[in-house]
């Protein structure tokens, strides 16, 4: 059957007056249908939320808590067991024939109250104003107050939803103005579910009640131990588990540190004993394995050095000595190595010389005594004494 005949059928069904019916939280039900007539009719029984329950004999729904009970031609008795507060609503069973017919069970879900919870406050010496409260009930209960077993009377009675929308939380407040030592004050809370007298009550004695020395009823926990798992923590001791600390101690472990000795771990360190292996050193010591160094010492292994020792083992050399390797060279000692010389001794090397004893080695030279040892002059008297002026 489509969906289009299923609302036909609801809505041209003629429908007796709903069934009620009531049924304590965790209990079973059982929706009992039948119709008069011995024709044969498909039969059905439909949710409060619309899903279809049995078809006939057949289950519609994979829930186990509904079962068949009886099926027949005329009758369709299913069973609902360990039924919650959401089953609540109205049931339809459904039977098509000529005139499609209807049935429906209103299901009412009774919840039981919790056990009263009894308070007081003591105002002066004379009068004391008490408490009862339930909650998780449904329908409200009806709470009284019985003192010293004599007439019962209400208090002030108020009823609030709880958030599952479903349940309530009812409580009475009574102000006794004089009592005696040995009165008693009884919390009477009926309801439909409280089997077998119908209600449950509770009670304590006015017993030397004194607002200097009065104390709470068993019935109010004042265990200072709950208060430990509670989010916000007073106490020293459990505070040290916070992510804000202020313990110093505590904070040897944080990200920020004051304490001198625990800075040697740090990031940035001030410590001149630390700064051994920082990037930037302002130690002498240290600053020998520093790529910038201005020790004397250290500078032999720069690639830049002025010490004259150092200057040994460079590439530019003003050594007379180290000199005799050049390629080329004008001075019988010192020139043979360095194309440019600052040194006033290497300068006989230089092409552009201004000094006059270095500009024996220029290659332009007005000294006749520096001509003499160009290197053409000596080539040319060289051979023109092996092949004489007329053959050459």
């Amino acid at each position: 059957m489509n969906v289009a005949c299923f609302l036909c059928a609801l809505l041209t069904a003629a429908a007796s007056h709903a069934v009620r019916v009531s049924v304590e939280e965790g209990e079973a039900v059982t929706l009992k249908c039948r119709f008069p007539g011995h024709a044969e009719a498909d039969m059905q029984w439909v949710t409060p939320r619309g899903f279809t329950a049995f078809f006939n004999q057949h289950k519609g729904l994979r829930d186990m808590r509904f079962e068949l009970r009886r099926f027949s031609q005329n009758r369709l008795n299913i069973g609902l067991s360990n039924i919650t507060l959401e089953d609540e609503g109205i049931y339809s069973c459904l039977r098509y024939g000529d005139p499609v017919q209807r049935q429906d069970v209103n299901v009412t879900v009774l919840a039981a109250p919790s056990p009263p919870v009894l308070g007081f406050t003591c105002s002066d010496a004379s009068s004391v104003t008490l408490s009862c409260s339930t909650r998780g009930s449904k329908p409200p209960p009806r709470i009284t107050w019985l003192i010293d077993n004599r007439t019962e009377v209400y208090g002030n009675s108020h009823v609030r939803l709880e958030r599952n929308g479903k349940t309530c939380e009812a409580s009475s407040v009574l102000r006794v103005n004089s009592f005696s030592p040995n009165s008693r004050a009884t919390c009477i809370v009926r309801h439909r579910t409280l089997h077998p007298a119908g209600f449950m009550a509770a009670s304590f004695t006015f017993q030397d009640l004194n607002p200097a020395t009065v104390t709470e009823p068993a019935t109010i926990s004042t265990d200072p131990v709950v208060l430990t798992a509670r989010p916000i923590v007073t106490d020293p001791v459990a505070l040290t588990a916070q992510p804000i600390v202020t313990d110093p101690v505590a904070l040897t472990a944080q990200p920020i540190v004051t304490d001198p000795v625990a800075l040697t771990a740090q990031p940035i360190v001030t410590d001149p004993v630390a700064l051994t292996a920082r990037p930037i050193v302002t130690d002498p010591v240290a600053l020998t394995a520093q790529p910038i160094v201005t020790d004397p010492v250290a500078l032999t292994a720069q690639p830049i050095v002025t010490d004259p020792v150092a200057l040994t083992a460079q590439p530019i050399v003003t050594d007379p000595v180290a000199l005799t390797a050049r390629p080329i060279v004008t001075d019988p000692v010192a020139l043979t190595a360095r194309p440019i010389v600052t040194d006033p001794v290497a300068l006989t090397a230089q092409p552009i010389v201004t000094d006059p004893v270095a500009l024996t080695a220029q290659p332009i030279v007005t000294d006749p005594v520096a001509l003499t040892d160009r290197a053409t002059v000596t080539e040319l008297v060289t051979l023109l004494e092996v092949c004489g002026f007329s053959e050459c």
